[in-house]
């Protein structure tokens, strides 16, 4: 029998690492003379499962069947085609996290069963249970999830500068292929403790490539070619556009150079050549890099520090090596920022140093991880001087360090009360309808007395920053808890064995893993239906999507936004379910549109 091993996991947007702590040393698991496993996956013609480097090789020419940046759908409810299955962003993950683990097994002869796997410091609720599920989907009990830049930090502490043994006040700054953190770490002798976060989970790399690809695309747009209406044009640009970014690292000028692009409408063979300066693309990406120290900023104003008490900055994520980055971040710290750590391996080295720690088998620093949201129940309550349902009233404020409980006391609203429709929100506006919606339940079965009966919201973050409430009624006891558990409702139980059934089976089918026996292959198609239930729910998570988009969008898409809302409500409250069904897929389309931009 092959001996155990816990692994540290770096589940990334673009690529994804796995390592382990041997013999007192962190090792990333290569593969084929490389640590880093592109995160995509798809099916060949022939139906066999890609994942690695042989999907994103086949992503130019079959793009319908190859996914790639699933960690952006993550925590949804979305599902997505390739090819002939529809998959959640759950399941394709736990294919992702399948393959690390087959490596690493291949490589090192050690079986590994447990994990610490990282998440964007930044990542919501449901977005850190939707990862969580895709470790018990890929087999994996997952010992904790924590956050990108703390990993690094737990890295860079153990590698230790400057004489000072890795203690000090550090920010990191963590830009990758899809997600932005930047976190505030004190690091002590025995504690690492993060003091505050900030980001954007939908800033990366992936951004900057879509600026240069839309640049690129606008000579073709003149000779007829449309890559909106196709797909492998734009899968094409995008590479072109990947591969300019990286090279302008190192160079002031590339040539892009893509050949048989399309045809005119006269027949004539579009062809693209054209030369890329580094200024050019400095000029497309400088809104998001200051959009970035934006939460620089922010993050060193919820921690109570000011930019000299910096001890260093720690680059992690592959966009770092972007020149402008390293130039802003010098700029306003006075100092070159560090990279004597990979920037693409260190998130994983310090999974590995935690899961070590759990495991018993490593010393190292005690981590002390904060939330970076504030979260709380809505409720009446006056808002600019209106008394109004959807006052948002914070109970774990953003910054605490975790694991963390705090309870708010509430007061019933009319007389004879007995349930309270409890609706739980992230965000820091006190108008709720700003907020994320994480979850909602009915708490019932209050006492039938006057107006004013106190009850109770006892909240709850753990240490993989996962939220439980309970509501308690203080004059009987009663009580009612659950675990926001967001989308992923759907990966309890039975659907978590399916879920976990169907992706082994798909596995085995591919000759790429031995499943379960007894399991065969499902047959291709779309998920069973939504309950009851779900259909509303579905509705009421992409209403809080759209909310939440606002300040992206220009004034004629949430002028639109607004009057699809109000249609999708109404159909709400008649129970309309087909109208509800229908009107929720169009209002996907626009948030799928704005998030993209």
């Amino acid at each position: 029998m092959a001996k155990e091993a816990v692994a540290g996991i770096d589940l990334g947007t673009t690529n994804s690492e796995i390592a382990l702590v041997r013999d007192g040393r962190v090792q990333v698991i290569e593969w084929e003379g490389t640590g880093i496993m592109p995160s995509v996956v798809g099916f060949d013609p022939e139906g066999r499962l890609l994942v690695g480097e042989e999907a994103k090789n086949q992503l130019l020419a079959y793009p319908e069947r190859t996914v790639r940046s699933i960690k952006r759908r993550m925590g949804t409810g979305d599902s997505v085609e390739i090819g002939d299955w529809e998959l959640t962003p759950p399941e394709v993950s736990a294919l992702i996290l399948k393959e690390l683990v087959r490596r690493a097994g291949e490589v090192t002869g050690l079986e590994i069963r447990k994990a610490v796997i990282t998440v964007p410091a930044y990542f919501s609720d449901a977005q850190r249970q939707a990862t969580r599920a895709a470790g018990e989907i890929a087999g994996l009990e997952v010992l904790r999830l924590i956050n990108e830049p703390t990993a690094a930090s737990l890295a860079y502490g153990a590698k230790g500068a400057g004489g000072r043994g890795g203690e000090g006040l550090y920010l990191v700054y963590d830009l990758g292929g899809g997600t932005f953190d930047v976190s505030i770490v004190q690091v002590g002798k025995d504690v690492t403790e993060v003091l505050a976060s900030h980001g954007d989970v939908r800033l990366g790399g992936d951004d900057f490539d879509r600026l240069l690809a839309e640049e690129l695309v606008r000579p073709l747009r003149k000779q007829g070619l449309d890559p909106s209406k196709d797909s492998v044009l734009w899968a094409r640009l995008m590479d072109a556009a990947e591969k300019a970014r990286r090279k302008l690292s190192d160079h002031v000028y590339t040539k892009v150079s893509e050949e048989f692009l399309g045809r005119k409408a006269s027949g004539e063979a579009v062809h693209l050549e054209r030369e890329v300066t580094r200024r050019e693309l400095e000029d497309l990406i400088r809104p998001l890099v200051e959009k970035s120290l934006e939460s620089v900023h922010e993050a060193l104003k919820s921690a109570g520090k000011k930019i000299s008490e910096i001890s260093d900055v720690l680059l992690v994520g592959g966009v770092t090596r972007t020149p402008l980055i390293q130039e802003r971040l010098e700029d306003l710290f006075g100092k070159a920022p560090r990279r004597d750590l990979h920037p693409d391996l260190c998130v994983a080295q310090g999974a590995a140093l935690h899961a070590a720690r759990l495991a018993g088998t490593s010393g190292g620093r005690v981590l002390v991880d904060v939330t970076p949201y504030s979260f709380g129940p809505s409720c009446l309550g006056e808002l600019e001087g209106e008394v109004v349902p959807y006052f948002y009233v914070p109970v774990i404020r953003k910054g605490t360090p975790l694991p963390v409980t705090r309870e708010e006391s509430f007061k019933t609203v009319y007389d004879n009360q007995e349930k309270w429709d409890v609706q739980i929100y992230q965000g820091e506006s006190r108008d709720a309808r700003r907020n994320i919606l994480v979850g909602r339940f009915m708490a019932s079965g209050f006492s039938r007395v006057p107006w004013g009966n106190e009850i109770l919201c006892r909240m709850s973050l753990d240490l993989d920053g996962i939220l439980s409430v309970e509501v308690v009624e203080k004059r009987t006891g009663l009580s009612k808890t659950v675990t926001i558990e967001g989308v992923l409702e759907e990966f309890q139980g039975e659907r978590l064995a399916r879920a976990r059934a169907r992706t082994e089976a798909l596995w085995r089918e591919s000759g790429m893993g031995i499943g379960p026996e007894g399991n065969p292959l499902p047959e291709p198609g779309p998920r069973e239906e939504p309950g009851e239930e779900d259909w509303k729910e579905v509705a009421l998570r992409m209403l809080e999507r759209g909310r939440a988009l606002k300040d992206k969008m220009a004034a004629e898409d949430w002028e639109e936004f607004r009057e699809m809302a109000a249609d999708l409500e109404e159909a709400l409250e008649k129970g309309d379910r087909e109208a509800v069904r229908a009107l929720a897929a169009e209002l996907e389309d626009l948030v799928h549109y704005v998030e993209e931009v």
